[in-house]
């Protein structure tokens, strides 16, 4: 992949990772104010189903910069134990398998959203948050995913095939 799309792909994944921080700071306020809502006796109707949604994004947002730091869990027990060519095709079929997953989950979530939006649906809580709101940070998080996985197989095949002309590599984190 060319170093300017690299340099994109990765801005937007650390953009991802940034808005799942602004969501954690949002859950410890809107707890803060719950808290402080309760000592008070003020209500605070709605409240936790938004602590709910900024906590569901804070899981999907940062997931492709995440991926691309190598912070997920691998198991390596199996593939370390390959020679390298070996440990190669598994990492290419792994990361395939795990690209038609994570797509499959990118397309749920869009059409969740997308179907929410259409027939307005609400929350059940006191807030009457429109549900494509939330469910919108659950689609980006888990379509940035994809892109990942699919730059990281680009990139294992390139470099198992021996590179294609023109093309550079480059390791994740850097």
């Amino acid at each position: 992949m060319g170093d300017r799309l690299t340099t994109w792909l990765r801005a937007f994944y650390e953009i991802g990772a940034l808005l799942a921080g602004v969501c954690l700071v949002g859950v410890a306020g809107l707890v803060i104010v719950q808290v402080i809502g309760r000592w008070s006796g003020l209500t605070t109707a709605g409240i936790p189903e938004l602590t709910g949604y900024a906590m569901a994004n804070s899981f999907f947002l940062p997931l492709a910069y995440a991926f691309r730091q190598g912070a997920h869990i691998r198991i390596r027990l199996f593939a370390d134990r390959l020679s390298d060519p070996q440990r190669n095709v598994v990492e290419l079929v792994v990361l395939a398998v795990g690209l038609v997953i994570a797509g499959a989950l990118a397309i749920a979530m869009g059409r969740l959203a997308w179907i929410s939006f259409m027939i307005g649906d609400l929350s059940q809580g006191a807030d009457a948050t429109p549900l494509w709101i939330p469910q919108l940070g659950l689609s980006i998080g888990s379509g940035l995913l994809v892109v990942a996985i699919g730059q990281t197989l680009w990139e294992q095949v390139t470099r198992f095939f021996g590179g294609l002309p023109g093309a550079r590599v480059v390791e994740a984190g850097r």
